[in-house]
């Protein structure tokens, strides 16, 4: 704090009230203590012909709480809590508003500030849900929220489930209430459970030990399955629990044999490739239900495997090919594998030679290793007029009258190099018998 000295001659300028109480006014008096810190020339207090010492802030007047925004605030609610939306230092407190300078905070609408706003049912000061209030404020299913008084700060409500094992009714996610929370007595501790070999009330009360219903097509306490019948052997047991081997998917109906190998049944998700309705070997169907070679099996239940036979016209497991024989050399062997050179598209059709390979087969009078025409040899690998393709050589020409038959020639008796004559009626005539 500093003080300023007023004179009462000569009136310097000064800051406040004081300089206007007491400037140029000898009636003026005392000015007010708030305006005062002390008179005296010492400045300690009291009043000296001099004149007054004024108390004055070293860096202005705190201003917060006065009920207006000023520079440096981001609210003002006319006083200095903390708590209420606008802290002591008049800055804005995190989930409130504060519409009004010098009027009181409120809080935002929001799940989880603590209000129950209009469209909710609960707001416990969070937006969690599984804690009675959900994410959205809206109240869980068996719970209740209640606002305490005075008011909790920060402000919120106090939540918590209704259901309460051991007060006899059954709610919410119980699944019993024998009115205590003890085991043993056909409600386990927390009512989440009815024990072994007990019925208890769906609706709450003492539990009691069960009568065998085993054979009602229901599945009660105790029980695995109920297939509507108290036998053994088909299965589900006579104390309703399910036999080895066998599954039981639908409650009062008959169970069934779980998939294996030789139940006749092609089961995919175990891997077999037939079931013949054993696990034999040799037949056509293996141990593990795999087609054995040279058979073919149905798809029906249970599987038929039969042999296969080369020239059927069908494609066994071992098979390549089948052309409806049993003969080799025409693309598809006795045993019906493919022959080289050959390829057999249709499954009961003849197969073909393959044209451009630069091997003679089947059909082909000539393979010049493509299948263009004019060379010689055409694009179906037929030779064509006036050439000759030997094997293993390029296709040429033939040549008329040097008294070599070859290609399309049908005869060729005359030498026209060594000036012989091709004489026409005599059987051989340019080379045409």
């Amino acid at each position: 704090m500093r003080h300023v000295l007023v004179s009462a001659v000569t009136c310097p300028v000064v800051l406040g009230l004081a300089a206007l109480w007491g400037c140029g006014n000898s009636n003026a008096g005392t000015p007010p203590a708030a305006h005062v810190a002390g008179m005296g020339g010492s400045g300690a207090g009291g009043q000296t012909s001099s004149g007054y010492v004024v108390s004055t802030p070293d860096a202005g007047p705190n201003l917060c709480g006065n009920s207006k925004i000023d520079k440096g605030e981001a609210c003002d609610d006319g006083n200095l809590s903390n708590g209420d939306g606008c802290s002591s230092s008049c800055a804005a407190e995190a989930g409130w508003t504060c519409p009004t300078p010098g009027g009181a905070c409120s809080r935002a609408n929001a799940c989880g500030n603590g209000t129950v706003d209009s469209n909710e049912s609960c707001d416990d000061g969070n937006a969690v849900p599984g804690d009675c209030c959900d994410a959205i404020c809206q109240l869980e299913p068996n719970c209740n929220c209640t606002t305490p008084s005075p008011a909790l700060v920060p402000p919120h409500q106090v939540c918590q489930s209704t259901v309460v094992c051991g007060d006899g009714i059954v709610s919410g996610n119980e699944a019993c209430d024998d009115g205590n929370a003890v085991s043993g007595d056909g409600c386990n501790e927390t009512c989440s459970n009815i024990e072994p070999r007990y019925t208890c009330p769906p609706k709450g009360g003492p539990c009691s030990i069960a009568v065998n219903s085993c054979g009602n097509a229901q599945i009660d306490p105790g029980e695995d399955c109920d297939d509507g019948d108290a036998s053994s052997g088909n299965g589900c047991s006579a104390n309703c629990k399910v036999e080895s081997g066998y599954v039981c998917p639908i409650v009062g109906q008959k169970c069934k044999l779980k998939a294996y190998c030789g139940d006749g049944t092609v089961s995919y998700a175990l891997g077999e490739t037939c079931d013949d309705g054993n696990a034999d070997a040799g037949d056509g169907c293996s141990t593990d239900c795999k087609i054995e070679s040279g058979y073919t099996c149905s798809t029906t239940s249970p599987s038929v495997c039969t042999a296969e036979t080369c020239g059927n016209k069908r494609i066994g497991a071992a098979e390549q090919c089948d052309d409806g024989n049993a003969k080799s050399g025409d693309g598809c062997s006795a045993t019906c594998q493919l022959e080289p050179g050959f390829t057999c598209p249709s499954v009961g059709a003849l197969c073909r030679a393959v044209c451009g390979d630069g091997e003679v087969h089947g059909s082909e009078q000539c393979d010049d290793g493509n299948t263009k025409s004019g060379d010689g040899c055409g694009v179906t690998c037929q030779l064509e007029s006036g050439y000759v393709c030997p094997t293993g050589q390029d296709c040429r020409k033939t040549t008329c009258g040097d008294k070599v038959r070859e290609g399309s020639e049908q005869c060729d008796d005359t030498n026209l190099s060594n000036g012989e004559v091709d004489f026409p009626f005599d059987g051989c005539y340019q080379c045409i018998a």
